[in-house]
């Protein structure tokens, strides 16, 4: 039985069923409490009859904070904790970063998903939904109907990480408050080989680990991944990074591999064609592409470590084949560690040349 409490705005306060998301929570009230259409419960808990065409995030959230209490969180808890939203948020410049924190403390301007630019992509379906079947079951049985948990909702979680297997899709243009189908929908994804299992995982725990994490150093990311390249031979000093060489190095990947034979709009990364690009430009780009970009470069690194790497560089090593542990990867002892910087940061060897001075 859920747990409820009084409330002067509503009948009941629903608790959170474990890491549900918002629109979980929204759409179990629907079902549970009686409101009479989809209308009259996102008037009632958003101000806005037509809030449930916003499935990550409907945008008076200051509305739904009020009509609850503050019970279930503040603003900013709700967004970052409760909705995928949570996930992009790391990866905004400095400047959206401040338009996000005034947008979190008033109540006026654009929508959380055009904030974060995440139409702008075309990387994500805002029609689709997503559930694990096995944990439909568990949800049944525990709470008498089923959630859509967040983990399951993150750009680039495509296996439910308590189970393993391949989440399951309900794409719907119908504007309402859907909660999980019970019943069981047919044949499944084909099994995953193992190498594709390991990245996807460490592609839905790497998603998980982000939710509500500060600001990122997409700057030392983009170090670690250059260094880490070369690291590992796929590109080398001696040559400018290579387009069509980090296209076929991605496209050849157990990711990629499993990205070709599933449904959806990240299918167009497969052919890896926008790492080059990724790699040089020096703003940032969607989350999707970098959390593919290190989980594919760094697949044989401790999981831990590495996904901590990403959120701070400086807080876990990079180990090389010798042992030693360094922040960026290996480094020459004949080369002075500010010199060292310089062609660490540099994208390519021209770059570092020109910054030492070198015509």
């Amino acid at each position: 039985m859920i747990g409820v409490s009084v409330s002067a705005s509503l009948a009941y306060i629903p608790d959170w069923r474990a890491d549900e998301t918002l629109y979980s929570w929204v759409a179990g009230f629907h079902a549970t409490y009686g409101n009479g259409s989809t209308t009259d419960t996102a008037q009632l808990l958003f101000g806005a009859r037509h809030a449930c065409k916003e499935r990550d995030a409907p945008n008076d959230l200051d509305h739904f904070v009020k009509t609850t209490r503050g019970e279930l969180g503040d603003v900013r808890s709700v967004l970052l904790t409760r909705t995928p939203i949570g996930l992009f948020t790391p990866f905004l410049p400095a400047p959206r970063q401040q338009v996000l924190a005034d947008r979190i403390r008033g109540n006026d301007g654009t929508g959380w998903r055009l904030l974060c630019g995440m139409p702008a992509s075309c990387l994500g379906d805002p029609f689709a939904l997503h559930y694990c079947e096995a944990c439909v079951v568990e949800d049944v049985n525990t709470w008498g109907w089923p959630r859509w948990r967040l983990p399951h909702q993150l750009v680039g979680a495509w296996i439910c990480l308590d189970h393993g297997c391949v989440l399951r899709t309900l794409r719907s243009t119908a504007w309402q408050w859907h909660l999980p189908p019970i019943e069981p929908s047919g044949p499944g994804a084909p099994p995953l080989d193992q190498a594709q299992a390991n990245g996807l995982r460490r592609m839905a725990t790497l998603a998980l680990n982000l939710i509500g994490t500060e600001p990122l150093d997409i700057g030392s990311i983009r170090q670690a991944v250059l260094v880490g390249l070369r690291d590992h031979g796929v590109t080398s000093w001696t040559h400018p990074l290579d387009a069509s060489q980090l296209a076929t190095w991605f496209a050849q990947s157990p990711i990629a591999a499993w990205m070709r034979s599933s449904s959806g709009p990240w299918q167009r990364l497969t052919t890896g064609t926008w790492v080059h690009d990724l790699l040089r430009n020096r703003v940032g780009d969607h989350p999707l592409k970098w959390m593919l970009l290190w989980s594919t470069l760094f697949a044989h690194e401790d999981e831990v470590a590495s996904h901590r790497r990403f959120i701070n560089p400086g807080s876990a090593p990079h180990w090389d084949a010798s042992g030693q542990g360094t922040i960026w990867g290996t480094s020459s002892a004949s080369v002075p560690p500010d010199i060292q910087r310089v062609i660490t940061e540099a994208v390519t060897l021209k770059d570092a040349a020109k910054s030492l001075g070198m015509h």
